[in-house]
């Protein structure tokens, strides 16, 4: 909490008292933050929705041994730009 004074102690909505939390779900959550002189702030923090990826065509090598084939995916949400790494190293 800038401007206060430590030890800080949380209450989050869950009952957490930690200075995190991990696991959310998309969506908004607000901690309680008091400060040693028990000044208070609410924060709340935006979990945003995850993007989907779907698999939109693969094509399958011409024979075993060649390297002809393909994937192509799609991404569905508003955080551009996207970027891909392959377990191959490609990017």
């Amino acid at each position: 909490m800038e401007g206060g004074i430590e030890p800080y102690r949380y209450e989050w909505w869950n009952g957490n008292t930690t200075n995190q939390v991990a696991g959310l779900a998309p969506g908004n959550y607000c901690v309680r933050i008091y400060d040693a002189l028990c000044c208070e702030k609410e924060v709340c923090i935006e979990v945003p929705v995850c993007h989907s990826i779907k698999l939109i065509a693969q094509t399958a090598p011409t024979c075993e041994g060649q390297q002809n084939g393909a994937i192509n995916l799609g991404v569905n949400g508003d955080f551009e730009p996207y970027s891909f790494l392959w377990s191959n190293g490609a990017i």
